[in-house]
């Protein structure tokens, strides 16, 4: 485990992740490389500040020594494609990946994700979308591992760092790649969860106390805190899609249903009820609650919202990344870029000189949208001449 990937999103970087960084160097890990997912979350959000002011926080702490982008589409996906594209990048640069997991027997997980890969899985689950098709993804797939394996491995598989560790895991096996698994236990407080465990919580407790302007920083590392507050002088904190969402509504009405229909996430009638839904939401968040539904997460309805924007099809997230962005690194990770054929650029503008029009596209499109999630709205290419944070340690 000399090179060691962690698929991650430090919104923001907190002491949870300093403790998984300082596990895999006393494990022997030499270079430890983010995959950092850039513009728009896994939850079909803004982050807490952008992926620069993310990335640094992470070397700044000597938690990580290179941050690569999980570029969009893949960062606003669901875990399966989220996981997927982490991977393929991971592969290029480490030969080892680590994830939390919160089971003391990873075995289970890796019966899970084999079985998930198997045949046997597609026909069990095309059958259970038949029979209950107004039930969401989670439950049919847990209902499914407990029929076929054991209700402890269904329990497992419905855990929130399990998913995405099962994710990882299914992504190694089926495109065949050598990457080592490491599992790192989860230590402290629970994800998403609303109470601390002595200096340790999660990442959504410490985003709502930066957005309510309580004390947070003795969750996170010092360089955290330092960044933040930059970040904060520079009117870069507290991004939110809700800063554009007139211009939102107005692009939603303005969608016809057959492009709607192959956008991702949009599947099922997803993309035709946010249209129609669309014509009589004042705000986002009306939006968003007329929508909600037992069948659907309200991570997948953002992000369906989000595809809708950009135009980001099903086809598109299938496809495996084509690039990845250097976002911070100090001396021993600009050793890892300098091995690598894989492409890399350095700032956003060196984008359009790469011979992968679709993925350029989109990500041209998130980074556009993501300049008007601001109280004050940037410039369309504010973030195209942005460099990487080199850390001289």
């Amino acid at each position: 485990m000399k090179r060691v990937a962690i698929v991650s999103e430090y919104d923001p970087f907190h002491n949870g992740h300093k403790y998984q960084t300082e596990m895999l160097r006393k494990m022997g890990a030499e270079c430890i490389v983010s995959i950092l997912g850039g513009t728009f979350s896994q939850r079909g959000n803004c982050h807490i500040a952008d992926k620069y002011f993310r990335a640094e926080a992470a070397v700044s702490s000597g938690g990580c020594d290179l941050v690569l982008e999980l570029p969009y589409p893949y960062s606003c996906s669901s875990a399966e494609y989220f996981a997927r594209a982490g991977v393929r990048i991971a592969a290029e640069f480490c030969d080892s990946i680590a994830f939390g997991c919160e089971t003391d027997e990873p075995e289970l997980l890796c019966d899970i994700a084999r079985f998930t890969c198997s045949d046997p899985y597609k026909l069990s689950l095309d059958d259970y979308r038949r029979r209950m098709p107004d039930t969401s993804m989670p439950r049919v797939n847990m209902e499914i591992i407990k029929d076929n394996l054991s209700e402890k491995h269904a329990n497992e598989a419905v855990q929130p760092n399990n998913i995405l560790c099962i994710e990882y895991l299914r992504a190694i096996y089926s495109l065949g790649y050598r990457l080592e698994p490491v599992f790192i236990k989860r230590f402290g407080a629970d994800h998403d969860s609303k109470e601390s465990c002595g200096d340790i919580c999660s990442a959504s407790l410490v985003r709502d106390k930066i957005k309510s302007l309580e004390s947070w920083q003795r969750f996170c590392p010092d360089a955290t805190s330092d960044v933040m507050k930059k970040a904060s002088e520079k009117g870069l904190l507290g991004a939110s899609l809700s800063y554009a969402e007139k211009a939102v509504i107005y692009t939603l009405r303005n969608i016809s249903p057959e492009h709607a229909d192959v956008c991702a996430e949009c599947g099922g009638g997803l993309g035709r009820r946010i249209l129609n839904m669309s014509s009589s939401a004042g705000t986002l968040s009306e939006l968003y609650d007329s929508l909600a539904t037992k069948r659907y997460t309200n991570a997948r309805i953002r992000r369906a919202v989000i595809s809708l924007l950009t135009g980001a099809t099903e086809a598109d997230e299938k496809a495996l990344p084509e690039f990845t962005c250097m976002l911070a690194s100090n001396k021993s990770g600009l050793s890892v870029i300098k091995k690598s054929q894989f492409p890399v650029i350095s700032t956003i503008s060196d984008i359009r000189a790469l011979d992968c029009r679709r993925m350029t596209e989109l990500y041209i499109n998130a980074e556009k949208l993501f300049s008007l999630c601001y109280e004050r709205a940037l410039p369309e290419y504010a973030f195209f001449s942005r460099r990487p944070v080199i850390i001289n340690k």
